[in-house]
């Protein structure tokens, strides 16, 4: 089997192309160099070097195998530099987050989870929330914060387990400029007659709110699908149209307008939660993260 100091061994004389500089280099004598390197050659099965003198140069395997070890002796010296650095041992969370969670809860959790454990690494990405459950349930994640709604939960709940964070609902915004805004209550039929901000399709509320909008004979002029929850609430800011937004994520000029259709009031309910990997005990750092939800006021 080739040894380390094999490899670092056949990687100076590559680069001196002289025995002599290298056994200099290495601190070792020129003798055991030539042993090494010609056990290296017993072990490969091939010559590695064509010697002219005391010049020698690389054979074509002798360059394949070069690059090979050149690969793994970067690979072991990352690893080296992890271990003199610690960071194997360092406690870490890996969190994903819906967007339309993200901007009302995360930075909130992000604040104070580093705040008070600085020792473990938090690393998030953003993401819809049905891949993100995907990476979990792929272990590519710890825990994700998403926001799903009811008829879903069912499915979920078979791989994961979870927990509320906190109840929402999504309502219906206009500017505070549109025609819309000073009317205490609205119709389906109304929200029909004017533009749409939709978030896509990745979002299955979306979807329920389009269905119950057909089942009742109404065709919807949208405007604009987007995943970001920012890029809706400006638009409707903008007064380009209206949209469903949590109350939590409304600006100071949108107006929320109360809904006439319990129906659609219902559906819109949603709940941000947390999941994580079913059938395993959380971990330290998971276990802290789940603890400090427990204990967070998301609305102050």
């Amino acid at each position: 089997m080739i040894t380390i100091k094999q490899m670092t061994y056949f990687l100076s004389v590559c680069r001196t192309e002289n025995l002599s500089k290298s056994a200099k280099e290495l601190f070792v004598s020129q003798p055991t160099l030539s042993v090494a390197i010609k056990e290296l050659e017993q072990e490969t099965s091939t010559h590695l070097f064509m010697r002219k003198g005391t010049h020698i140069t690389l054979t074509e395997a002798g360059r394949k195998l070069r690059e090979e070890i050149k690969r793994i002796m970067e690979q072991y010296n990352k690893m080296n530099s992890m271990i003199e650095s610690g960071i194997l041992s360092t406690d870490y969370l890996r969190l994903g987050y819906s967007t339309i969670i993200g901007s009302e809860s995360v930075p909130i959790i992000y604040r104070k989870f580093t705040e008070r454990y600085p020792s473990i690494h938090l690393e998030i990405s953003e993401g819809a929330g049905w891949n993100l459950l995907q990476k979990l349930d792929e272990d590519e994640l710890d825990a994700v914060l998403t926001v799903e709604n009811y008829s879903q939960e069912k499915l979920w709940k078979k791989r994961f387990e979870t927990k509320q964070i906190k109840p929402s609902i999504l309502e219906y915004c206009v500017s505070e400029k549109s025609s819309l805004a000073s009317k205490e209550t609205i119709t389906l039929e109304e929200i029909s007659k004017h533009p749409l901000i939709l978030f896509d399709h990745v979002f299955p509320l979306s979807g329920t709110i389009e269905n119950i909008f057909s089942d009742r004979g109404y065709n919807l002029d949208v405007v604009l699908r987007s995943s970001q929850i920012f890029m809706v609430s400006r638009f409707i800011e903008e007064g380009l149209g209206g949209g469903f937004l949590p109350a939590s994520a409304c600006r100071e000029n949108v107006k929320l307008v109360p809904l006439e259709c319990p129906e659609l009031n219902q559906s819109a309910g949603m709940e941000a939660r947390v999941y994580w990997k079913k059938h395993s005990a959380p971990d330290k750092p998971l276990a802290l993260f789940l603890e400090l939800l427990d204990s967070t006021n998301f609305d102050s």
